[in-house]
């Protein structure tokens, strides 16, 4: 099998460069004959299984010997140890990760080289499935779409707050785990970060004039044209992630990269009146507001994203409270379901009412005038009984 560097595609050997952006292919070692598989680098992770392949190098499921800890750990294709440019990307995630602490940031445990020369970071192993996958099956009702997107924001409060920039930010990049009844979120993949000095200036690793990094479907539009960057930029990324858990499909898409990115840069973003999903007016202006073309008509901080997920939050919790007595049916997935993998997406599941709707049967006009004559036979009652209570009371 080989790989795309550049779009992380499998194809067959038949294939010498990706048909999707013409970046030629990189074989991909069999899993069998993987010789990492069995060895200990630097006498303290042991390689046990291959899980994963990416455009830089493999990801192995390994343990941190003596204490026994499960790790992953990222090796570089010793193809990529003479590339100046992919061994200071290969690094430039380590120097990001080790900055923070947040436990919807992946955590970092070590990095290095090892004695037979293979370049490695040692991160925490994660049990989950990525966004990109539990979206293809369409498991996400709106309250956990909300809760992830909360998570991953939470994430780049804390990275922004170093002058961290993602630049990468996708479904693929966001890895899900159940933990108890709820879901823990992790963002991954700071490879192509990019750090806002406090002076200022940027750091000088992966930042070339003129050029663009990030996945095309994903990117803002000054991220589209090489800008420079801030916490913005990531912030429209996270609506395109948002508008796409929501709809089942990009807000934009095209024939190839280019089209796309000029879509970013240049297209006005759909109505989310459009997008054939009943939602809330509040979800609405965060999806506009998010993906506004200019970053000054943006959230300006995830903190300010963040409050305005929970005022959606806190609608739709309102909405639930007034609705509680009233048997609702819930979207699960049977028994027998089964993940689709070609795109497009289903829609996220919604109930067939808008939130915070409860469709009520209208009685007969019959029985709507026999409850009004009820009522007023009740009050002339009450009235009286009220009015004698009165005379009794003066007249004492």
């Amino acid at each position: 099998m080989k790989l795309c560097p550049l779009c992380e595609s499998e194809f067959d050997d038949s294939f010498v460069r990706c048909p999707h952006d013409n970046e030629r292919l990189v074989q991909l070692p069999d899993k069998a004959n993987d010789p990492l598989l069995g060895t200990v680098l630097n006498g303290r992770y042991r390689l046990e299984e291959r899980i994963g392949e990416g455009g830089m190098g493999a990801v192995y499921r390994g343990v941190q010997e003596p204490v026994g800890r499960q790790v992953a750990i990222k090796v570089l294709r010793p193809e990529l140890a003479s590339d100046r440019e992919a061994v200071r990307r290969f690094f430039n995630e380590a120097r990001v990760v080790s900055k923070l602490r947040h436990p919807n940031t992946v955590t970092l445990y070590d990095f290095g080289q090892s004695d037979a020369g293979d370049l490695f970071i040692a991160m925490e192993f994660l049990s989950g499935r990525s966004l990109d996958r539990i979206m293809r099956s369409g498991e996400l009702s709106l309250p956990e779409v909300l809760e992830v997107v909360d998570q991953v924001a939470l994430s780049l409060e804390e990275a922004h707050s170093h002058g961290i920039i993602h630049r990468d930010l996708k479904p693929d990049n966001v890895f899900i785990d159940r933990v108890g009844n709820g879901n823990l979120v992790k963002v991954l993949d700071f490879g192509i970060a990019k750090v806002n000095e406090p002076d200022g200036g940027t750091s000088r690793e992966l930042t070339q004039a003129g050029v663009v990094y990030g996945t095309p479907e994903y990117l803002s539009p000054e991220q589209a044209q090489a800008h420079p960057l801030d916490q913005r930029s990531d912030l429209y990324s996270i609506g395109v992630v948002l508008w796409e858990l929501l709809a089942g499909e990009l807000p934009f898409q095209g024939p190839n990269a280019m089209a796309v990115l000029v879509k970013h840069a240049f297209e006005p973003t759909p109505d989310p009146n459009t997008m054939g999903v009943p939602l809330s007016e509040p979800m609405k202006e965060i999806l506009r507001k998010a993906l506004a073309k200019s970053r000054e008509e943006r959230f300006q901080s995830a903190e300010e994203f963040l409050a305005a997920l929970d005022r959606c939050e806190f609608r739709l919790e309102q909405d639930s409270l007034a609705t509680a007595a009233v048997k609702t049916t819930v979207w699960m997935p049977p028994d027998d379901f089964v993940e689709k993998s070609d795109r497009p997406r289903p829609p996220m599941p919604m109930p067939s009412s808008a939130p915070g709707e409860t469709r009520v049967t209208q009685p007969s006009s019959t029985a709507g005038r026999r409850d009004v004559l009820t009522l007023i036979i009740v009050g002339c009652v009450l009235l009286l009984a009220m009015g004698v209570a009165f005379l009794v009371i003066t007249s004492n």
